[in-house]
């Protein structure tokens, strides 16, 4: 069908070319019918309602435009779609998603590591934390806040201070939000007991022991 020529069969100008001089609707009609002989549906060569095959069958014998219009207009439909609406789009229903999930541990771990990232960078002293290295430090520290023994909402601590030029890598300590606001950018030895600090060290000598293996094992 040329440029404004009309269709062929039904004489439409504005509708777009579908092929063999029809229009997109007549061909669709033809290719679904009267092209091989192909009914429209199992049953029936048509709507039941409309009497057209130019629009999808969806069921029953009926298009699916007059089937989605037919829906549509019900009171069970709109029921289903208030219903719908009131439990996945409603505001309060937004709202409780997203507290879930920044509540999930993989999330606040996340958010505190980039926190620590960005904190480092602009002091100049950032190093990138290896695979594993979060896991590791936990399972060091057995899982529990060095100080008060907590196990939950627990974080990785400089233990220098990152003001003092000490980056995280390698200087590590699992303490819960509350110690770590506690500590903020105190020394240790004025915020740990002297058993305290004796423990830190030695754990963190078995920290630096693993990239040191870590490191090693990428070098091979």
């Amino acid at each position: 069908m040329l440029l404004n020529a009309p269709c062929r069969k039904c004489g439409a100008v504005l509708v777009p070319h579908g092929g063999r001089g029809m229009c997109r609707r007549c061909y669709r009609r033809w290719w679904c019918g009267e092209s091989s002989g192909r009914p429209w549906s199992k049953r029936h060569q048509c709507c039941v309602r409309c009497g057209e095959n130019s629009s999808r069958h969806a069921a029953d014998g009926v298009c699916n435009r007059c089937w989605q219009q037919e829906r549509a207009g019900s009171d069970e439909a709109k029921a289903k779609a208030r219903e719908y609406q009131q439990k996945y789009h409603s505001i309060e229903r937004g709202r409780a998603i997203r507290r879930d999930y920044a509540a999930r541990d993989y999330v606040r771990e996340r958010k505190w590591l980039d926190r620590i990232r960005r904190r480092e960078v602009l002091a100049g002293v950032w190093m990138p934390l290896p695979s594993g290295y979060v896991e590791r430090a936990f399972k060091i520290f057995e899982g529990r806040c060095v100080r008060c023994g907590a196990v939950e909402r627990l974080e990785l601590d400089h233990h220098q201070p990152l003001g003092q030029g000490h980056a995280l890598l390698g200087n590590s300590v699992v303490l819960c939000r509350s110690c770590n606001a506690m500590k903020h950018a105190s020394c240790p030895e004025a915020f740990y007991d002297r058993w305290t600090l004796v423990i830190i060290a030695v754990r963190l000598m078995e920290l630096r022991e693993w990239l040191h293996d870590q490191a090693a094992e990428v070098s091979c």
